[in-house]
């Protein structure tokens, strides 16, 4: 996760990330809210919650986050964007419990509880 957040390149200050284009070379690939052609809200969200989850997003964006809704950077590139809506939506299942990897051979009984 400390790779990802480096490949971030998040602006150094509190100023607005809004662009009025799309990254280079992608815009006359545009599909609708000028997106690319195929790009699913799944992937979006996925993107949105790599980026709310980053480490490097929460510690340079602490004090802002306190007091405002969060901001989320555009990505370099469509494939920086695809990475990390990929590792978005592998988050969002395995914090759903239902990742491939939790899945166990046991009838999910728990035996004891320790708090």
């Amino acid at each position: 996760m400390k790779a990802l957040a480096k490949s971030l390149d998040l602006p150094q200050s509190n100023q607005s990330n809004q662009s009025d284009g799309l990254p280079r070379g992608e815009a006359e690939r545009s599909g609708e809210f000028g997106l690319p052609r195929g790009v699913s809200a799944e992937e979006i969200f996925g993107y949105i919650y790599a980026i709310l989850h980053s480490p490097e997003y929460r510690r340079r964006y602490r004090d802002f986050l306190r007091i405002d809704f969060p901001r989320i950077p555009l990505p370099k590139s469509w494939k920086q964007f695809r990475q990390l809506a990929t590792l978005g939506r592998e988050l969002v299942s395995l914090h759903l419990m239902n990742h491939p990897k939790l899945q166990s051979a046991g009838d999910g009984t728990i035996q004891t509880a320790r708090l």
